[in-house]
């Protein structure tokens, strides 16, 4: 499946340092220290989190935090087929039980209580500011409300301000507008790549490979390559009756981190599959054609039982020539006789 393969890429702290400054709104201003990015462990976020397959969270150091301190960031990646109306609801949640984690892990204890300043009212250290993060792949436009105060109901003012606000940042990788994201910005080049289709995408592989050049991006070069190869074979059917050679070449490409080779095979598979369709839809139509001719000449049961002779027989001969015997052939039993000696079917 791609979403562990997605998910593989955003374990990397480039991609999550590209996200910071390609896709966060006034980013720049954060003044974040990417040098300082790291995951957190599961046991940080929460003991009730349960940590979906896509999820994750990082930590950074950031002039816009107190004393330059640490900021969270939540990366949920959404692969499902609809929209997620209630993913604000999620995200708060998953803010809320990563605080209480960072709180009970300062303490030591299993109450989640954290430390009381001497009036007993609040910790003594400030919770840290939560970026999240909504990476959403799918085909249906994202409409779900990005705040989750959008979900509750209007109310009158003695209410709705008792009421939660916490929104999230969205990126509709199908839809995502990188205007003045920098050309290596892998996550733009990631969402660049989603909306190409094989053949048309070799500057952004081109792009891609130069920002991943280097040693010290290999193991980020394969994770994108397995990527690239899980989402153009689930979109594009590209591995469908592919040979043993064709994998191996696969193989051989993924482990050598070449993406833009890839995208090369990719390609070309993506045309062969487009051209075997387009045989695949003549042979139909010509197919129907007899069906009309024989049941014209013959009778309706004739050509329905043609029709089941020439179901998946593709190749322009053999039609042409069942074509020809309904011309010559007197009636709809030497017909069906031919035809079967035509496709190879035993009589």
């Amino acid at each position: 499946m791609q979403d562990a393969a997605h998910k593989l890429i955003y374990s990397f702290p480039r991609m999550v340092a590209d996200l910071l400054r390609g896709f966060l709104p006034d980013g720049a201003e954060a003044g974040f220290d990417f040098d300082t990015l790291e995951p957190m462990p599961a046991s940080r976020v929460g003991r009730r989190l349960e940590r979906r397959e896509g999820d994750l969270m990082w930590r950074l150091r950031s002039r816009a935090a107190p004393a330059g301190g640490w900021v969270h960031v939540l990366v949920l990646l959404e692969f499902q087929s609809g929209v997620d109306r209630s993913m604000a609801l999620r995200v708060l949640t998953y803010t809320g039980l990563a605080w209480e984690g960072l709180l009970r892990s300062r303490t030591g204890s299993g109450t989640g209580s954290g430390k009381q300043s001497g009036d007993g009212t609040r910790p003594r250290t400030p919770l840290p500011p939560v970026i999240p993060f909504v990476v959403y792949n799918g085909s249906p436009t994202w409409t779900a409300p990005e705040d989750v105060s959008d979900l509750v109901a209007p109310s009158a003012p003695a209410l709705a301000r008792l009421q939660p606000r916490n929104r999230y940042v969205l990126l509709d990788m199908q839809r995502s507008n990188a205007g003045g994201v920098a050309e290596d910005n892998l996550v733009g080049l990631q969402a660049a790549l989603v909306r190409t289709t094989p053949g048309e995408d070799k500057e952004i592989l081109a792009r891609l490979r130069a920002a991943l050049a280097g040693p010290e991006h290999e193991g980020l070069r394969r994770a994108f390559t397995e990527w690239l190869r899980r989402w153009r074979d689930e979109d594009y059917d590209l591995e469908s009756g592919a040979g043993e050679a064709f994998r191996g070449e696969l193989d051989r490409v993924q482990a050598a981190g070449e993406v833009e080779a890839m995208g090369s095979l990719a390609a070309e598979r993506w045309k062969a599959q487009q051209r075997k369709k387009e045989v695949q839809i003549r042979a139909r139509a010509m197919e129907f054609m007899l069906e009309h001719q024989a049941t014209r000449r013959f009778s309706v049961s004739t050509g329905e039982r043609l029709s089941a002779l020439l179901a998946g027989v593709s190749e322009p001969d053999r039609l042409t020539a069942v074509g020809d015997a309904v011309i010559e052939c007197g009636t709809g039993e030497e017909l069906l006789a031919a035809a079967k000696r035509i496709v190879g079917e035993a009589d």
